[in-house]
């Protein structure tokens, strides 16, 4: 904490987003009771800007000052961001003992408890940690949910045990939670999460496999693709998540991936999910061949022939054309026909 001592001051700063939060960043080497002032008039003359409204109980969060409690509670009555809220609640918490009402009223809210959690999963001290862990184990789900996304912004590692079991909850909502929070989490090595996610792409639900899924994806390294690789031969239910994930990635590796599976078993949801991400890949050679191979035998020709149009890839014109002399449906051979005419007058004009 910073000893109140007055200094010199301009005001509050003023300019966009980046450039204030440079500048409060040199006013928070100096308390400066005035600045905050200053911030705290700009914010009731403007509710709705709810970036000052952040900075300035940051800048509460920093300091501590008998005049503080009165600008958060001036805060809390202007804002309706949440995340200015659990800014607010942070900057209480860093009052000390003089904040224990404020914390108190925001835990028998069940309006302002959301925000107050993660603020509680930022602060070091093990009675705050305890009431996190308290809700963790709350008998409604909601409470749980909400307690594994504050659990994964804590910098503190005995989080991380707690946050692993929830991935395993009876309820689909906090196990969401929960992987979701293990995506983003500082306590897991990338090693450690990939293994926690590999896991919840195997779960019952197919929204708790899909958050899973685009994880792993996040991690975006040879490990995860192998792993998406396995989601996609090994699980029918994880399969279209696991094949959109890899045709997303924009790596000529998950390509290669892709070209060696088999697609007996797949099914319309799953030829959708992957050929529609493959018309954004930045591969776009290597990405309309492969459409190009698996246009005859997949059951949906006009997603591959929308994604083709996306790529739009002028030098597969031949291998287009080909498409023509083989035994294929009506509706992709008039597809394609449309197709390779739009591109020929697109290079005639």
């Amino acid at each position: 904490m910073i000893d109140a001592t007055f200094a010199e001051s301009a005001g509050w700063p003023v300019g966009d987003f980046e450039h204030c939060w440079r500048q409060v960043q040199q006013l928070a080497k100096s308390l400066d009771i005035r600045v905050l002032e200053d911030g705290l008039d700009r914010c009731q003359s403007n509710p709705d800007d709810w970036q000052t409204q952040w900075l300035v109980a940051y800048l509460c969060r920093l300091w501590q000052h008998d005049r503080i409690p009165a600008v958060l509670r001036t805060l809390q009555g202007l804002c309706r961001d949440g995340l200015v809220k659990t800014e607010i609640y942070r900057a209480w918490l860093a009052q000390g003992a003089i904040a224990t009402d404020s914390i108190q009223a925001a835990l028998e809210d069940p309006e302002e408890r959301p925000w107050l959690l993660p603020a509680l999963a930022s602060h070091p001290d093990p009675a705050l940690q305890q009431l996190l862990q308290n809700f963790s184990s709350d008998p409604d789900p909601q409470w749980r949910s909400l307690a594994a996304t504050a659990l994964g912004s804590a910098s503190h590692s005995h989080s991380r045990p707690r946050l692993e079991q929830l991935c395993q909850d009876p309820e689909p909502l906090v196990r969401r939670a929960a992987l979701e929070s293990v995506r983003f989490s500082d306590q897991f090595t990338e090693a450690e999460r990939l293994a926690v996610l590999r896991a919840g792409a195997w779960d019952p639900d197919p929204e708790v496999v899909r958050v899973a899924v685009w994880s792993i994806a996040a991690i975006a390294n040879s490990d995860a693709w192998n792993s998406l690789a396995m989601i996609a031969t090994q699980s029918s239910r994880g399969r279209a998540a696991a094949l959109a994930a890899l045709a997303d990635a924009g790596t000529t590796e998950t390509l290669t991936a892709l070209a060696r599976f088999s697609t007996t078993a797949w099914t319309v949801p799953d030829w959708q999910a992957c050929l529609r991400s493959l018309g954004q890949h930045p591969h776009k050679q290597a990405a309309t061949l492969l459409l190009l191979r698996w246009l005859p035998q997949c059951p949906c020709p006009m997603d591959g022939l929308y994604s083709l149009k996306q790529l739009d890839d002028r030098t597969a014109l031949s291998q287009l054309r080909s498409l023509l002399n083989l035994p294929t449906s009506q509706a992709l051979q008039t597809g394609v026909r449309s197709l390779i005419q739009e591109w020929e007058q697109s290079q005639c004009a």
